[in-house]
C-alpha cells in the first residue's frame, strides 16, 4: 500500500470534530505557544484575579480510626517504605524500569522512553509518600520529599504548552493525583502556607488549561481522564471558576458514559486494560460525588453496573484479564479492588476471596464492612455482541474469544490485527495466550499489534489490518458474519472478516467445544490464484511442548492437551520460538506453533482439535452445508450446525 493511500485510508474514519480539534491544537503547540500568543502570565493574572483557596468543605479521602501502622501488615509496610525512600532519593520505577536522577528531575529528558516520562507526570507516587507519612506519621522528610519534587515541577515546567507536563492527559491524572496528596498531607500542608499558595496556583492554572484544552481529538479514556480531572478541581477549589471546572467535567464523563459503554458493557476501545481504567475512573467519580452530598442518577449507577459484570464475566479462571488488544498487567487496578471498590458504594457485590493490596487503595476504600456481600454468579457462557467478546467456561476450560471490530473507526490506538484470535485457561491455568504488549513507542511495538502475534490465520504474510505508526491503522478487519450458539456442554462461535478482501478472500474461522473436553477451531477459506495461510497458537511461558506422531503434546503441572492438526491440502507443523509480554518492558520467551499451507483455487480449510490428556490420533475434516465430520484415531465427531449445534462422539472399538 502506498504511503498516500495509507494516510488516506487512515484520515477518512476520523470524525470532522477530531480533525478541527487536532487543527486547533497543533495550532497552538505550532504558533501560539512559542510565539507567546498563550503564556503563563495570562494565566497567573487569572488565578491571582480572585482569592483562591482550597474548599474547606471537601471531602477528598476518610480516613478510618484504624488507619495506621497497626493496620497493615509487617511485609506491607516494608514494601511501602522501600517505595517511598526510593522516592526520597529521586528513584523512579514505572513500567518495569528504574531510574534514579541526580539533583534535579529530568521532566522532559528525551533519553527516558515517552510513556516513562508520562508515568513520571502522573505524579501517581506522591501518594506512595503520603500513605508512607499518614501511616507512621513520624517526622516530616516524606512531605518535604513530595513538596521538593512538586516544587521542581513547577519551576521546570513554566513554559505553558511546553513539554510532556502540559499534555491534558499528564495534567488530568496529576491533578487527582495532587488532590490525594492534598488530603493525605493535609495537616502540614495546611500549615505550610508559603508553599500552600504556590501548590493551589499551580493546580488552578493547570486546572484552567486543562478546561480549555479538553482531548476532543482523541476521545475515548483520554476524554474521560480530562472529565474525572475537572470533577476533582471543581470539588477541591474554592473559587469562582470552580463551578464551571465541576460542571464541565460532569457532562463529559455522563456524555462519554452514553457514547462510550456499550449496549453490554464492555468499553468501545475494546482493550480490557482500559475497561479497567475507564470502571475504576467512574467508581472514583460516584465516591466522590457522594462524599461531597451530589447526587448520582440511577441511569449512572446502572451502567457502571454493566461495566462491572461485563469487566466480571470475561476474567480468567486465575481472576486476571485477558490481554487481548492493548492489555498488560499492573496498569490498571486488579479486579479484586475494583469489586471491592464497587461492593463499597453499594453498586455491585464482591467475592469473600478479594483483597485489597496496594495501600492507598485500601485507604481509599476504606477497611470497614463492606455493603454487598456476594458477587453475581458467572456465567457459563457470555455473549458481549457489540464489544465482540464471546465467552465459554467450565470446570475444564474458560475460553475468550475476540470477534468484534478492531476498535471504533475514529479511534484505533489501542487495536490490534486480531480478529479471531482467543485466550484458552485449563484447569485454571493459563494455556493459550495472546502477546500482549511489550511497548508503545519503538520497533516492537507493531509487532506486538500484527495478527502473528495472536491465535490467528494470516495470509501471504499480512496483517488482517493496517497497523501502522504506533496508534494507527488504515485498512482494517470488520466483522462479515459472526454467530453463536450454545447450551449445556457445547458451544459453537463463527465469524468472518472482510480484512483480506482486497485479496477475494473472506476467511471463516469456526470454534467448537463439544463434552467439556474436546475444543475445535478451524479455519475455511474461499480463495482464487495462489495464496500462503498461516495459522498461529501463542503458548503461556510455562507450556512444554513437544511432537509426536502428528500431533503437538503440550503439558503443564502434569496437565496435558493434545494439539491434533488439520488440512485440505499439504501443510506443514512447527514449534517456533517467540515472545510473550503479560506486562510493559517485560519480554519472555514463548513457543508458539506455527501451520502453513499454500492455497491454490477453490475451497481449503486449516485448523486443529484440542483434546484433554495426549490422544494418539491423525484428524481428517470433511464439511458439506453445516454438517462436520472429524475423525480420529479413536473416535468419530459428528457435528450438525445451522442455527443450532448438536453432535455425535462414537467411539472406535480396538481392534487386536
Amino acid at each position: 500500500m502506498s504511503n498516500i493511500k495509507r494516510l488516506y485510508e487512515t484520515i477518512r474514519h476520523l470524525k470532522l470534530s477530531q480533525i478541527l480539534h487536532r487543527s486547533l491544537s497543533m495550532g497552538k503547540r505550532k504558533i501560539a505557544y512559542p510565539f507567546n500568543i498563550i503564556n503563563m502570565r495570562q494565566f497567573e493574572r487569572k488565578a491571582v484575579k480572585y482569592p483562591l483557596n482550597q474548599n474547606k468543605s471537601f471531602i477528598g479521602l476518610l480516613f478510618d480510626d484504624d488507619v495506621s501502622s497497626d493496620t497493615f501488615s509487617n511485609e506491607e509496610q516494608e514494601i511501602l517504605l522501600v517505595l517511598a525512600e526510593d522516592i526520597k532519593k529521586y528513584k523512579f520505577t514505572f513500567l518495569n524500569t528504574e531510574h534514579q536522577f541526580t539533583s534535579t528531575i529530568g521532566w522532559n529528558d528525551q533519553q527516558l522512553a515517552h510513556l516513562w516520562r508520562y508515568n513520571l507526570h502522573y505524579f501517581e507516587y506522591a501518594q506512595t509518600l503520603g500513605c508512607a507519612w499518614r501511616i507512621h506519621q513520624e517526622g516530616n522528610g516524606y512531605y518535604q520529599a513530595f513538596k521538593n519534587i512538586a516544587l521542581d515541577w513547577i519551576r521546570s515546567n513554566q513554559v505553558i504548552g511546553k513539554g510532556d507536563g502540559w499534555h491534558p492527559y499528564t495534567i488530568s491524572l496529576r491533578l487527582v493525583s495532587w488532590t490525594y496528596t492534598y488530603e493525605l498531607f493535609k495537616p502540614l500542608l495546611n500549615d505550610d502556607h508559603i508553599f500552600l499558595v504556590i501548590f493551589l496556583k499551580s493546580y488552578y492554572i493547570q486546572s484552567i488549561f486543562l478546561l480549555h484544552n479538553l482531548e476532543w481529538d482523541v476521545l475515548g479514556n483520554h476524554l474521560i481522564e480530562n472529565g474525572r480531572a475537572l470533577v476533582f478541581a471543581g470539588l477541591f477549589l474554592d473559587h469562582p471558576d470552580a463551578n464551571k471546572l465541576l460542571q464541565k467535567g460532569l457532562d463529559v464523563l455522563w456524555e462519554q458514559l452514553r457514547e462510550q459503554i456499550l449496549n453490554d458493557g464492555g468499553h468501545y476501545e475494546r482493550a480490557p486494560m482500559y475497561h479497567q481504567i475507564v470502571l475504576r475512573d467512574y467508581l472514583e467519580v460516584i465516591r466522590l460525588l457522594k462524599l461531597n452530598q451530589i447526587i448520582v442518577s440511577n441511569d449512572i449507577i446502572n451502567k457502571v453496573h454493566a461495566m462491572l459484570d461485563f469487566h466480571n464475566q470475561t476474567l480468567h479462571p486465575d481472576g486476571g484479564i485477558a490481554l487481548l488488544n492493548d492489555s498488560a498487567f499492573h496498569i490498571a487496578s486488579e479486579p479484586a479492588m475494583i469489586r471491592r471498590f464497587a461492593s463499597k458504594l453499594e453498586i455491585a457485590g464482591h467475592l469473600n476471596g478479594d483483597k485489597i493490596s496496594n495501600i492507598f487503595d485500601r485507604i481509599l476504600v476504606g477497611n470497614s464492612q463492606l455493603a454487598v456481600e456476594s458477587a453475581e454468579q458467572l456465567a457459563s457462557f457470555f455473549c458481549a455482541s457489540d464489544t465482540g467478546y464471546y465467552v465459554y467456561r467450565n470446570n475444564n476450560f474458560f475460553l475468550i474469544a475476540d470477534a468484534g471490530p478492531p476498535s471504533p473507526d475514529f479511534l484505533p490506538a489501542h487495536a490490534h490485527a486480531d480478529f479471531g484470535t482467543y485466550e484458552l485457561s485449563v484447569f485454571g491455568k493459563r494455556w493459550i495466550v495472546d502477546s500482549g504488549v511489550y511497548q508503545y513507542q519503538g520497533e516492537l511495538r507493531n509487532k506486538f499489534r500484527g495478527t502473528a502475534a495472536h491465535n490467528c490465520m494470516q495470509i501471504d504474510g499480512e496483517n488482517q489490518t493496517d497497523v501502522w505508526g504506533s496508534f494507527r491503522m488504515a485498512r482494517r478487519a470488520k466483522p462479515v458474519k459472526v454467530g453463536v450458539t450454545h447450551h449445556s456442554d457445547k458451544w459453537a462461535l463463527t465469524a468472518s472478516h472482510d480484512g483480506y478482501k482486497a485479496k477475494g478472500i473472506i476467511p471463516n474461522r469456526k470454534f467448537f467445544i463439544l463434552s467439556d473436553s474436546i475444543i475445535i477451531v478451524v479455519d475455511e477459506i474461499e480463495c482464487k490464484g495462489v495464496h500462503n495461510a498461516d495459522s498461529f497458537i501463542h503458548f503461556n511461558p510455562d507450556i512444554e511442548l513437544y511432537k509426536l506422531d502428528g500431533r503437538v503434546v503440550t503439558t503443564l503441572q502434569g496437565n496435558k492437551i493434545s494439539i491434533i492438526p488439520f488440512s485440505s491440502g499439504i501443510s506443514s507443523t512447527n514449534i517456533v520460538e517467540d515472545y510473550y509480554s503479560p506486562e510493559f518492558g517485560v519480554k519472555m520467551p514463548n513457543h508458539v506453533i506455527k501451520m502453513t499451507m499454500e492455497l491454490n483455487s477453490g475451497f481449503h480449510y486449516m485448523g486443529y482439535m484440542l483434546v484433554l490428556n495426549d490422544e494418539p490420533a491423525t484428524c481428517n475434516w470433511n464439511s458439506l452445508k453445516g454438517m462436520y465430520e472429524i475423525e480420529t484415531d479413536l473416535r468419530l465427531i459428528e457435528i450438525q450446525y445451522n442455527n443450532e449445534l448438536h453432535y455425535k462422539i462414537t467411539e472406535k472399538q480396538e481392534t487386536l
